[in-house]
């Protein structure tokens, strides 16, 4: 889904269309018809259309409208089953887009729902997101139904509630954080009980959403600058671009709480497994393309050329290559956003210590020596 929302980051002018009953368009081949068979009181019937409610019906129908578009050499539109956006950058474009669409719909005998299709908008609602020009934000609707949900009275509506928020999760910062209280209660043979922290969980939540976050929309022209951070109970990144000021804009958040068995790890360690969690998050817009991370972690920096490196660590180096990226150190105090996507309250020298998994290692290959506080430096020989 996001890969559609970033085909629209340069396009201002836009149109949705909308087709009467989208299934019926794809017929079946008379040697299946006996297949979807189905018997009535009136007697016994075969579908001769693809019918709602088989299960391959939507990957049959999605495929072949991107096959149609793909025929034509269509790269103005995409579509998401039965729906289909047109964009342009001009509204001069934008009609003969829209000419070339409503003939190739002739041609292949599309139909389309009149009553559902919007025509030349400069800001339109598209799988659940209201988009303008290179900006993208949470439909107004859905932002309307969740700020009117009441505090859940049971795991049911607890999951629905965070099934709802979870579509946008992107768009909130200290996700991980927020729903953390919340997390508590899905576990098993955990009592449901909701305390004060609970609501003001799912009140910040709420509050974050209906306040219309705005995120930019990705530009594969632009360089990705990635900001990371860890605590001893999550992990965060951010994912920006600069804009035509050189201005930095978020693309997308995100944050997790640590697994049980990471709660163990050193804090190189969680440090590196914050860039590792966000390369995984970000592959899409990462891979094949330069960028830089942005850590507030000074023994990462060299992460990449250190050899001699042991376990996960190495693991995780190996995973590293596999990209064509930077790493930059940068002061936590620097490295607001990604620092509070991570950070539960811990002991305040964990924002400032640095802690090297084997400095002799380090020193040797980098041939670099490394000043730091021993009164708050912990070794993992």
């Amino acid at each position: 889904m996001d890969g559609l929302l970033d085909k629209l980051s340069k396009a201002k002018i836009f149109s949705s269309l909308d087709l009467a009953s989208g299934y019926w368009h794809v017929p079946i081949h008379p040697k299946d018809t006996e297949k979807l068979a189905f018997c009535t009181k009136f007697g016994l019937y075969e579908w001769c259309r693809l019918p709602f409610g088989i299960k391959v019906a939507p990957a049959i129908f999605n495929r072949l409208i991107r096959r149609i578009l793909t025929k034509n050499k269509i790269d103005f539109a995409c579509n998401y089953f039965d729906d289909i956006i047109v964009y342009s950058s001009s509204e001069l474009e934008h009609w003969k887009h829209l000419k070339t669409i409503f003939e190739i719909c002739e041609k292949e005998n599309i139909k389309l729902k009149l009553s559902k299709c919007v025509f030349a908008q400069t800001k339109i609602s598209f799988l659940g997101y209201e988009i303008e020009q290179g900006k993208v934000s949470p439909n107004n609707a859905n932002i309307k139904t969740i700020k009117k949900l009441q505090p859940p009275t049971n795991v049911k509506e607890l999951q629905r509630f965070l099934g709802s928020v979870n579509v946008y999760n992107k768009f909130i910062p200290q996700y991980a954080k927020l729903r953390y209280p919340l997390n508590q209660l899905l576990k098993k043979d955990v009592k449901f009980n909701w305390t004060n922290e609970c609501q003001d969980a799912f009140d910040k939540l709420k509050e974050t959403l209906t306040t219309k976050p705005v995120l930019n929309l990705y530009n594969p022209d632009v360089t990705c600058h990635v900001f990371v951070d860890a605590s001893q109970k999550s992990v965060g990144a951010v994912l920006k671009q600069p804009d035509a000021s050189d201005v930095l804009h978020p693309i997308a958040y995100h944050s997790r709480t640590l697994r049980d068995y990471e709660k163990n790890y050193a804090i190189t360690e969680l440090e590196c497994l914050a860039i590792v969690d966000a390369l995984d998050k970000f592959y899409y817009y990462l891979h094949g393309q330069k960028f830089v991370i942005h850590t507030d972690h000074a023994a990462l920096v060299w992460l990449k050329n250190v050899k001699n490196l042991r376990g996960r660590l190495f693991r995780w180096s190996l995973k590293l290559s596999m990209f064509d990226c930077e790493i930059k150190y940068q002061k936590g105090c620097t490295n607001i956003e990604a620092d509070m996507l991570s950070r539960h309250p811990v002991s305040h020298h964990l924002q400032h210590s640095v802690h090297l998994l084997d400095i002799n290692e380090i020193k040797t290959q980098q041939k670099m020596i490394i000043s730091v506080d021993l009164s708050i430096m912990k070794l993992k020989m």
